[in-house]
């Protein structure tokens, strides 16, 4: 469905329109959220979609549907992260989080036909990239995982993020290297 379709849509049957965009962006929210939320995710799924229905009527087509939809999706996600993080320093709580990265690791090595060496160090590399990137400032890890795993063009990230094209280039260089600077030391043994 083009944007077109989907003001039309928005005007006749908005339980259709919002059924289509849920549709079209379950993925890349999912995605996302267990990026950004980690064991958390599902609720900001939730939130994100909440707040997608919400604003929805005001869809005006200056964006993508896509863009427009990912843009609201990643700032209600960080907004929750942001809630989180704040309820987490108040409140005493520790976490399992040694079990849940078994069972992660656990279901990264169950693959079939695939040599279990082969797979733990696939899964190792993986844990070793995904740290390196949490470790990033969010500004550049917002930039980086738009890119990388969502396939978003700079101008998409620009938009979706609020700020100016030429941010969006100096973060993904600045955050490129510092990842890259990362991961070298990690791998040089001097992390």
């Amino acid at each position: 469905m083009d944007d077109s379709e989907l003001r039309a849509l928005i005007q006749r049957d908005p339980r259709e329109a919002l059924a289509r965009l849920v549709d079209a962006l379950g993925a890349s929210v999912r995605r996302l959220a267990r990026h950004w939320l980690g064991p958390d995710a599902e609720d900001g799924v939730q939130d994100a979609f909440r707040e997608i229905a919400r604003a929805l009527p005001a869809y005006r087509g200056d964006a993508s549907a896509k863009t427009w939809g990912t843009r609201i999706a990643m700032n209600t996600i960080l907004d929750h992260r942001k809630r989180r993080d704040r309820r987490a320093r108040l409140e005493v709580a520790v976490e399992d989080v040694g079990a849940v990265d078994a069972t992660l690791a656990d279901r990264t090595t169950r693959s079939f036909g695939e040599n279990p060496f082969t797979a733990v160090a696939r899964a190792e590399r993986r844990e070793r990239v995904r740290a390196a990137l949490e470790a990033l400032p969010d500004a550049y890890r917002a930039v980086l995982a738009l890119r990388t795993w969502e396939g978003m063009r700079y101008a998409e990230i620009a938009h979706v993020l609020g700020v100016p094209l030429g941010t969006v280039k100096s973060r993904m260089a600045a955050g490129s290297a510092l990842l890259a600077e990362r991961l070298q030391r990690e791998m040089d043994g001097d992390a």
